[in-house]
């Protein structure tokens, strides 16, 4: 018989529960079955009583045998001598003689995969009721206009998320876009005085220089210093400050050039490109994007290249920028989480950086960046590539970067970003990309 909770408003509660993930056991189904020995009379009768029933599934002994719908049922039993021909005959007389292919499947397939198995069918066919199967030989009927209704309400959904996240995109990429232009022109504001900086330390350790090598010759000229002079010298501790002088110009030396290579860095990876590619250095792109990193890994995790003699490679230098850190930082978070929960005095957290040729073709390199964490939980290892999906709280952050990561290493460089990870061992993200991937983009 018929479920007892199926109605319409049943079904349109249920229509608006279905996501994208849903089945035939969300939708309702109804369970109306007759053995195959019942008469047409008999059919006709339990259809006139199960008035939404859009056929029945005819049973032989708990086996399926077929399914007849609504439709042709009524449409035998309507034709002329029809009802004397099949009223008091045996089911099965009629279901061999109008018996077609009925399409069974289990209730825990997909919504859209079953609307496309229903499509497929001849079209004297498309608009016949699915056979479901609950479980082991229970049988219940779907009827196709509903499934189809689930399936356009599924369409409807899968838009406007599509929608959501383009323009979630747009917005993230405007963001992007005014923070890059931000940083580079911060960048280019405190260049300009860190080279002025660099550029007269040479300048200022010549005239120190100078000025050690006259006081010297005094001394030579004049041994007898006044006692003034004397006072001065042991008061400013001379001998001290002629040993330490050129130590202070070697640090100032060295902390400029480290803030300018920064600064640098920083400009390389907030650079907005045009539409044309350019020759780049992948180490340098590399090294720009561990020295920006460098305040997070320097107290808690060891960082080791392995770089190979490679060429310069066809690429934009901003977005390859933003991949690698997308990586690196990922990397660092998980080794950072770990270290805070480590009990294991011995264990040590390490990024290995390693550049080589893909498969020993020169015309394609492979960047690996591999962490010795804990690994990538099976259970989301299939999600990570998808739009906005984190494992950060609500307010830690806007996931994991890997969405666009991927579309810049595929889509904008032809090449392919993979993954594999063992719960519990080393996580390996590798990106690879051809020397030069405009051939290959006119070649296809």
């Amino acid at each position: 018989m018929l479920t007892a909770d199926y109605s319409p408003a049943n079904n349109q509660t249920a229509l608006q529960r279905l996501t994208l993930e849903s089945t035939l056991a969300e939708l309702n189904l109804y369970d109306l079955s007759v053995e195959i020995v019942s008469t047409g009379v008999e059919l006709a009768r339990i259809l006139e009583r199960n008035a939404l029933a859009p056929g029945a599934i005819l049973m032989e002994s708990g086996r399926l045998v077929g399914m007849i719908s609504r439709q042709h049922f009524w449409e035998r039993m309507s034709r002329p001598y029809g009802l004397e021909l099949f009223g008091g005959r045996s089911l099965r007389w009629l279901y061999e003689l109008t018996a077609i292919e009925h399409l069974v499947l289990p209730d825990s397939t997909l919504i859209v995969t079953a609307a496309r198995c229903s499509l497929q069918r001849s079209p004297q066919l498309i608009y016949e009721p699915v056979v479901v199967e609950t479980a082991p030989n229970i049988y219940k009927l779907l009827d196709v206009h509903h499934l189809f209704l689930a399936h356009s309400n599924i369409h409807e959904l899968t838009t406007q998320l599509l929608q959501e996240q383009t323009q979630a995109r747009l917005i993230q990429a405007e963001k992007m876009s005014g923070l890059g232009q931000m940083i580079a022109s911060v960048a280019h504001e405190i260049l300009n005085p860190v080279n002025f900086i660099c550029g007269n330390i040479n300048y200022l350790s010549n005239y120190g220089e100078d000025l050690v090598e006259v006081l010297s010759a005094y001394e030579d000229e004049f041994p007898q210093a006044s006692t003034r002079l004397n006072d001065l010298k042991n008061e400013i501790d001379l001998g001290f400050v002629l040993e330490d002088f050129p130590q202070v110009i070697s640090s100032i030396r060295v902390g400029a050039e480290r803030l300018r290579k920064t600064i640098m860095a920083l400009k390389n990876f907030s650079y907005m490109e045009n539409t044309t590619p350019k020759l780049l250095d992948i180490h340098a792109c590399l090294d720009d994007t561990l020295l920006i990193l460098q305040g997070r890994t320097k107290h808690h995790i060891l960082v080791e290249t392995s770089y190979a003699e490679l060429p310069l490679i066809e690429g934009y230098v901003g977005q390859l920028g933003q991949v690698f850190m997308n990586l690196l930082s990922n990397a660092i978070d998980a080794l950072i989480e770990q270290s805070n929960a480590q009990t294991d005095s011995g264990w040590k957290a390490k990024i290995h950086v390693i550049t080589q040729f893909y498969s020993n073709d020169p015309n394609w390199i492979s960047v690996q960046i591999i962490d010795n964490g804990v690994g990538i939980p099976e259970e989301i290892q299939a999600q990570i590539f998808e739009s906005f999906f984190t494992t950060k709280p609500v307010g830690k952050g806007t996931g994991l970067g890997l969405a666009i990561s991927h579309q810049i290493v595929t889509e904008n460089h032809h090449g392919k970003l993979s993954f594999s990870s063992v719960p519990g061992g080393n996580t390996c993200f590798e990106v690879v990309l051809p020397k030069q991937f405009s051939t290959l983009h006119a070649a296809h």
